[in-house]
């Protein structure tokens, strides 16, 4: 019982973060396309922050 407790709470945790994550990517998606229309250039540590963004959702994704 205590075991299911524990994976429960995990899972919500897990849900909890992709919620997160997802949320993130879409506002720094947002920062991209208003950045874009600004200027010609897209600013490295944006694209870094998509890409780790990214990265983080596939690797919760597939542990899910």
């Amino acid at each position: 019982m205590a075991t299911d407790v524990h994976a429960r709470e995990q899972r919500l945790r897990k849900q909890a973060e992709l919620q997160s994550l997802f949320l993130n990517l879409a506002n720094l998606r947002k920062q991209e396309a208003t950045y874009i229309e600004a200027s010609a250039g897209l600013p490295e540590f944006l694209v870094r922050q998509i890409t780790n963004c990214a990265t983080r959702l596939e690797r919760l994704k597939m542990n899910f």
